[in-house]
């Protein structure tokens, strides 16, 4: 306890706060103005004090403004106490007084001086950097634990999101399937989709990689394969958050298995392009269009044939607050999905 009181009066010293600045530093000049009166009482009192004290004491009243300066105002400070406590007592007080000359006596006291000085200021400078890198390995230490925190519990509840969501696909699934075999199939396939999504996830701060874009081609990867040329995706969108990446990347297996059912997919000269629009700052539109779809399959694709996919898309847009349009059109299908705060 007492060691911590100690050590928190010692962050409230200027050679604590002011670690690592440079000697021309704007937040240097209040050190420094107390330095310079440190310096000038010490030659006041060697002035004082000067027909008591015996030879070969000059530096006398100065050490203690050296020492002072050095733990409590920092090293530039420091260091301009100790260049000018030699400079005053080499000049008034080491014989010949009033001059800069030399003699072999003087040069063994400037020498035992700077000695000392050096040794006090870096001693000091050390012992005040040990301090600041302790503190700034606790608060690493601190943030980390902060940040290690907000993982857990973000992981929580990304998987909490997920076994609601893998729930909410077996249990609409099966109102389709026909066999369990269909539904073992159709919910693995789901699963897999919602799976490949997740790279995306992971990348989200890393390099911003969890767009309209990216998904769709994580997702829709192994129709890309299957139908290489058929399907285009292009322009760039914003980062998406963890809810909209899992709505889109289901919608998009839907639509794909769709349009390879009965859609662009199903045949030959059929295209698919995925795209998006930015409306505004605050607004984006995701856009999925097939073309060269035959009449027959048209008339499967235009929601008369009210399916699983058709019922999933439309609960997975409607509970994300968006928008769902479609338009047929001469053997095209434009689906868009809108929806605010990007």
């Amino acid at each position: 306890m007492t060691g911590m009181l100690r050590r928190n009066w010692i962050r409230k010293l200027p050679s604590y706060q002011l670690y690592g600045l440079g000697p021309m530093d704007r937040r240097q000049v209040m050190p420094y103005g107390l330095t310079a009166a440190m310096v000038g009482a010490a030659l006041a009192l060697r002035w004082i004090f000067d027909p008591m004290l015996p030879s070969g004491f000059p530096f006398v009243t100065f050490l203690p403004a050296i020492v002072i300066s050095a733990f409590a105002l920092g090293l530039w400070p420091s260091i301009l106490a100790s260049a000018a406590g030699l400079l005053l007592n080499w000049y008034f007080f080491i014989p010949p007084a009033y001059s800069f000359a030399l003699q072999s006596s003087s040069i063994a006291v400037l020498a035992f001086f700077l000695f000392i000085v050096v040794v006090n200021v870096l001693l000091t400078h050390l012992a005040i950097g040990a301090i600041h890198d302790s503190d700034d390995a606790t608060r690493a230490k601190d943030d980390l634990a902060a940040f290690q925190e907000i993982l857990i519990r973000e992981l929580d509840h990304r998987i909490k999101n997920t076994f609601t969501v893998v729930a909410s696909l077996v249990k609409l699934s099966a109102r389709y399937a026909s066999s369990t075999s269909d539904l073992a199939d159709e919910v693995s396939a789901r699963i897999l989709a919602l799976g490949r999504s997740h790279s995306s996830l992971w990348r989200v701060d890393r390099d911003a990689d969890a767009t309209v874009q990216s998904i769709a081609r994580q997702v829709l990867e192994p129709f890309l394969t299957a139908h290489a040329g058929k399907i285009t995706i292009t322009g760039q969108s914003p980062v998406l958050d963890v809810r909209r990446v899992q709505m889109l990347s289901l919608i998009f297996h839907e639509l794909a298995t769709n349009a390879v059912k009965y859609g662009a997919l199903a045949n030959d000269g059929g295209q698919v392009q995925i795209s998006c629009l930015e409306d505004g700052p605050q607004t984006l539109s995701v856009l999925w269009q097939e073309s060269g779809i035959a009449r027959t399959e048209t008339e499967a694709a235009d929601g008369s044939r009210k399916g699983y996919g058709t019922e999933l898309i439309e609960r997975l847009i409607s509970g994300a607050g968006g928008q769902l349009t479609r338009l047929f059109d001469d053997g095209k299908m434009t689906m868009t999905i809108q929806f605010s705060g990007t």
